[in-house]
Parts: C-alpha cells; structure tokens; sequence
C-alpha cells in the first residue's frame, strides 16, 4: 500500500506529537519520586519513621515491620537506618519492603 503526501505528513505530525508526550512523561516520572525525605519519631515505647515523597507523606512505620507484634524500634538509630534503606530501596525502583533479615541486621 502506497502512502499519499497527505498520509505521510499526518503521520509524521502525529509521530512527532505521541514522541514529545513520551519524552514528557519520562521526564515526569523520572523527575517524580526522586525526592525522598525521612523523619524518624518518639512512639510510645520507642522510634517509628516516615517517609515523604515530596513534601507528602508515603509510609508511616510505627512499628518494626517483619517482627511478630506491634514493636517500636528501641532506638532512633534503628528507626533511622531502616529508613534509609528503604529510601535506598524507593530509588532504585525496588518494593520498599524490609526484609526479616535486614531488620535483624539493623537491630542488632
């Protein structure tokens, strides 16, 4: 089938419109999500964290995840580190879930 003058212009109008949007929203998403911040916190019988993506809150983790019952981190440092790997985690386009493994390795 032979395209018309009319069918190639179209086609690379359209072309050039569905590229620039694609470059856009790759830029968009790239872009997104890049800014993640922390705040770790006093809970009652210890530290929970959050994590913030953009100024807006993503997780709140007021107990150590993994572990049986509802416990806080006994320390900040602890609270801290495990929201810096799963910052680690978010930026590398990974699931943010703690492993039981990690967290031993931070709680120890």
């Amino acid at each position: 089938m032979m395209m018309t003058n009319r069918s190639i212009r179209t086609f690379l109008k359209w072309g050039s419109v569905i590229l620039v949007l694609v470059c856009c929203l790759g830029y968009y998403f790239e872009k997104s999500g890049s800014d993640y911040t922390y705040k770790v916190y006093k809970v009652n019988d210890g530290y929970g964290y959050q994590i913030h993506n953009d100024n807006k809150l993503f997780i709140k983790q007021d107990f150590i995840p993994t572990i049986d019952g509802y416990k806080a981190f006994a320390s900040e440092q602890h609270a801290r580190v495990a929201a810096q790997k799963v910052i680690a985690k978010l930026k590398e386009k990974q699931a943010p879930a703690l492993s039981h493994q990690e967290i031993e390795q931070i709680i120890r």
